[in-house]
């Protein structure tokens, strides 16, 4: 049953395997989350 899997090999170049490694948070460590606000114009409207 094994015999029948395809092998497959994709080499990558050192910047794509950094860029994978952050995208799928492999080897990495998160130190601090960035909160991005924006103001909410609905609570400032006059009615």
């Amino acid at each position: 049953m094994v015999e029948r899997i395809e092998k497959r090999l994709a080499l990558v170049d050192g910047p794509t395997l950094a860029k994978l490694l952050y995208a799928f948070s492999v080897g990495v460590t998160e130190e601090r989350v960035l909160s991005v606000k924006r103001l909410d114009e609905d609570t400032f409207i006059e009615e």
